[in-house]
């Protein structure tokens, strides 16, 4: 693990295996009759608890204290020998070794986004928050994954356990793996289908039990990182969050935003965006050129992560968090995958299509209603009536579900692959909405997707 590194990294190795050095060099170290095993611990973000022959790592902020998830964690492992059943809530991670029964488990929770990247070998067993500690190891051949390249061709992201790398693994969100006697065991501890629960909240209720819950986070995060701020891009979930942050921060105390800024003049709108919302709410706004060269910056940013950045400016985020840290900011508050919250345009189509065969529910009145509002000049009408036949067919292409997070042109990619590559793409996105027991609900398995599989 480089020094500068945040993050995690430990295995479980042979006890003939050449990587001592990693051993007896680490944080935790623990030699067995069969294994070694051993953890690295860097940064705010990641605990490290031991207990004798145990060791736990926590990536992350529990609700509760950390040091009373850590015994929470201590006594689930003690009685039941795993980490499945615990009550603990939050973006997660937890590592457990046990220098006892020479095993491990990792469990990532459904909720965030906390990376945890693996490789199961021969004789060693390989695990880190970040992928490039694995490649850096050089025990086993670095390839590429050919096999995941239609899927990163049209998602910008290889959704599931595959990454870019032959060998190494990604945990999936809610899964937990173990490995014990030389074999691991992964399993979905954690679903969608858990949480889908009949209501009879209304809309207002529900907003207004997502607005406590937003602000409940934001308490406590403002609460336990004094020194944090908020990227501000402008739109609507960065501009809510400020809202929230504002509020935990104190009507009358400071809060502060950043942002990057490209200086061209198609992008010079985001930045008037950003400032806006920053006025409006009273933040003390930071700008951040992104004045570096965008290929050197990408190949930065795939040479730190191991991953192709899921979005065009993400590549600015390593000179975005030297200026935070620069200012003296140790966290950022950032909006994930609110896309969901505020709604996409095929989730749009999914509710509109969901409408009109309320109202017009035979195929023949949606043919006729399709046709008049292509005649009106009303595409995006023409459109709805046109999902609508479709809605509960999803092998279609053209079904919303198909189209959700797609960055590329689909016939270029089929040039490039075949449609048999693309439909194997679709085959394995639509395998995660089953694994996660996610409900037939079209709008649901929409949310689902887009977290999902982009």
């Amino acid at each position: 693990m480089h020094p500068n590194e945040t993050g995690f990294f430990g295995g479980i190795l042979d006890r003939s295996s050449e990587q001592s050095s990693l051993v007896q060099n680490a944080d935790w170290q623990w030699i067995g009759q069969q294994h070694s095993l051993f953890l690295y611990s860097r940064g705010l973000a990641c605990h490290l608890f031991h207990w004798d022959h145990l060791a736990l790592i926590i990536r992350g902020r529990p609700q509760t204290s950390l040091h009373l998830a850590a015994e929470e964690i201590r006594l689930e492992y003690a009685r039941t020998g795993n980490l499945s059943n615990l009550q603990l809530q939050g973006n997660l991670t937890l590592v457990l070794l046990d220098g006892q029964r020479e095993s491990g488990a990792l469990i990532r929770y459904l909720v965030g986004n906390s990376l945890t990247y693996y490789y199961d070998g021969p004789d060693a067993f390989y695990f880190s928050s970040n992928l490039t500690t694995l490649l850096d190891l050089e025990t086993f051949p670095v390839e590429l994954n050919r096999s995941v390249l239609p899927s990163l061709f049209l998602h910008r992201f290889t959704p599931g356990r595959d990454t870019l790398i032959q060998h190494c693994s990604r945990l999936l969100p809610g899964e937990q793996l173990t490995r014990s006697n030389n074999m691991v065991q992964r399993s979905i501890v954690q679903s969608y289908g858990q949480h889908q629960q009949p209501t009879s909240q209304t809309e207002s209720e529900a907003l207004d039990q997502l607005d406590h819950l937003l602000q409940s986070e934001l308490d406590s995060h403002s609460a336990t990182y004094p020194k944090s701020a908020n990227l501000l891009s402008g739109g609507v979930d960065s501009t809510l969050l400020q809202a929230h942050f504002k509020r935990a921060s104190g009507s009358d105390s400071s809060h502060s935003s950043f942002c990057v800024t490209v200086n061209h003049p198609s992008t010079l709108p985001d930045t008037d965006y950003a400032l806006s919302a920053a006025h409006a709410l009273g933040a003390n706004h930071t700008l951040v050129p992104a004045d570096q060269n965008y290929l050197a910056a990408l190949t930065q940013t795939l040479a730190t992560t191991g991953e192709l950045p899921n979005h065009v400016q993400l590549v600015h985020f390593r000179s975005l968090a030297q200026s935070m840290q620069h200012h003296g900011f140790t966290h950022g508050l950032f909006g994930e995958a609110a896309d969901s919250l505020f709604g996409m345009t095929p989730t749009t189509h999914a509710q509109m299509s969901l409408f009109v065969r309320r109202f017009c529910p035979s195929r023949t009145l949606r043919s006729v209603g399709r046709r008049l509002a292509q005649l009106m000049g009303r595409r995006y009408l023409a459109r709805s009536f046109e999902t609508a036949n479709l809605i509960h067919d999803e092998s279609q292409l053209s079904h919303p579900l198909n189209q959700i997070a797609i960055f590329t042109n689909r016939s270029a990619v089929k040039a490039c692959f075949g449609s048999d590559a693309i439909e194997d793409v679709i085959e394995q996105r639509h395998k995660l909405l089953e694994m996660y027991d996610v409900s037939d609900d079209p709008v649901d398995r929409l949310h689902a997707m887009n977290l999902l599989g982009s």
